[in-house]
């Protein structure tokens, strides 16, 4: 874990909180959550779900991936055979754990298909791109079960993702966290200055 990345592992495993937080690129948010949705689905027997903006995306992103630093899945890194009770269901991109607990990766372009799902927790990635109405959906079935809602995402304007964030900042249910690049320190200022320079040369 990097050093930067230890108050939001803090917040929702040790805490419990919901989360809310605005990292940049490239900064392991995914890696973060992944891992800690893991964990809760171990603690917890229940339906746990990562969601993505739209489901080409959690198939792209996550389900396919594979890390280039040891050539395997990224999603059985974090969920190894030895988690599991079952192979893997391809199409629906569904986990069943030894422990009972499922969990499934969806796209918010089709959050309404959850409908009685009863999820007991749920990662929003790139949940400034995610559909607008997801998270009030869910919110209901999440409260009832006692369930959490972690949200990350690169800031993209003055969306409802930066109305979410807002909101968690004044909640002690929530944990709200924003990060640039130069608090993480994950490029050097040179790197940083080049990057820039890049960009202004392209656009």
């Amino acid at each position: 874990m990097r050093p930067y990345q230890r108050a939001l592992w803090q917040a929702i495993i040790n805490d419990g909180k919901n989360a809310c937080a605005v990292h940049h690129r490239r900064a392991g948010k995914d890696e973060v959550l992944l891992n800690a949705l893991a964990v809760k689905a171990m603690q917890r027997p229940a339906n746990y779900a990562y969601m993505f903006p739209e489901i080409s995306h959690a198939r792209r992103s996550l389900w396919q991936a594979v890390n280039p630093h040891t050539g395997k899945r990224r999603i059985f890194e974090t969920f190894p055979r030895e988690m599991l009770s079952s192979d893997p269901n391809e199409t629906e991109m569904r986990l069943n754990l030894v422990n009972g607990s499922t969990v499934m990766l969806f796209g918010s372009d089709q959050y309404d298909r959850l409908v009685g799902a009863g999820l007991a927790g749920i990662v929003s990635s790139e949940h400034a791109l995610s559909h607008p109405s997801a998270y009030a959906f869910f919110s209901p079935m999440l409260r009832e079960n006692g369930g959490f809602f972690w949200a990350i995402s690169t800031p993209r304007g003055r969306n409802h993702f930066h109305g979410l964030y807002n909101f968690a900042r004044g909640s002690d249910r929530w944990f709200a966290e924003s990060l640039s690049v130069e608090q993480t320190g994950a490029l050097t200022p040179d790197e940083i200055a080049e990057a820039k320079a890049e960009y202004i040369g392209l656009y």
